[in-house]
């Protein structure tokens, strides 16, 4: 079976089976940024639109993306069909992986370099969203403490607007945090 060429960053492998990565694309401390939406689903799907990668069916597929009550977006998951793995190249020691992937056998989605040596990954989105958490957090208290300072000042002063306005402004603060964690 022929590979399917393009100015992607992998390369479609029938024969073995295998979303090969290019070596150009490796940064050269040897890591690897990898998108799993752009570099592989979106990949896969322009394979499968050459003709060529059509006759092998859905290799990749998503799953959630879904938005839930509550204005809440599901995760979405690249997932690997029928065996199909990833490899990188020699001159890759680490994968940086944007969005989540995983494999329908439940096994990693890498295999060895073709040189035998393993690829060590790291899943980004995961430690993004919990630095985002703790920002979050913090600024949410930041804002509450802010508040029961505007509190006091009203108390002090009922009759006095600046006070009533720093209020709403902190509340309006409060509010599109929350609404922007949701949608992170």
């Amino acid at each position: 079976m022929q590979q399917f060429e393009s100015e992607d960053i992998v390369i479609f492998d029938p024969s073995e089976k295998l979303i090969k990565v290019r070596s150009e694309s490796v940064r050269p401390d040897h890591v690897l940024v990898l998108d799993v939406i752009r570099d592989i689903y979106s990949a896969w799907k322009r394979w499968a639109a050459s003709g060529q990668g059509i006759i092998f069916g859905e290799l990749v597929k998503t799953e959630g993306g879904n938005i839930i009550p509550g204005g809440v977006k599901m995760p979405v998951y690249v997932i690997l069909q029928e065996g199909w793995k990833i490899q990188c190249p020699d001159n890759c020691n680490k994968v940086e992986i944007y969005g989540n992937l995983i494999s329908s056998d439940g096994r990693a989605p890498f295999v060895p370099r073709p040189d035998g040596h393993h690829v060590s990954y790291e899943e980004i989105t995961k430690i993004k969203t919990k630095k985002l958490s703790c920002a979050f957090i913090f600024s949410i208290a930041i804002l509450f403490i802010a508040e029961g300072i505007i509190a006091k000042w009203i108390y002090d002063s009922p009759n006095e607007m600046e006070p009533y306005s720093a209020f709403l402004i902190v509340l309006f603060t409060i509010v599109q945090l929350i609404t922007q964690a949701r949608k992170a």
